[in-house]
């Protein structure tokens, strides 16, 4: 009991760590599968905000990289 009292408390992911720790996933997904991703967050209202953020990167990548911290995000976002 004492260890479990003791111990720090454990350090949540930043948005640079959801977004490497997405990057990984995006890398080990198959073309179809990055298809179909695609088209799910297409239906998010922020999809072109996300995709506008690569400057030149492929948009793709980068709206499923920035919608890795979204639920972090939205705790600040008066429409949820």
């Amino acid at each position: 009991m004492l260890l479990l009292v003791a111990s720090p408390p454990a350090m949540a992911w930043n948005a640079a760590g959801h977004r490497i720790i997405a990057l990984v996933a995006w890398e080990r997904l198959d073309e179809r599968t990055k298809s179909a991703v695609t088209a799910v967050l297409r239906q998010h209202p922020d999809f072109e905000r996300w995709q506008a953020r690569g400057k030149g990167a492929d948009p793709d990548l980068v709206a499923f990289l920035e919608a890795s911290t979204w639920p972090d995000d939205i705790r600040k976002d008066p429409r949820f």
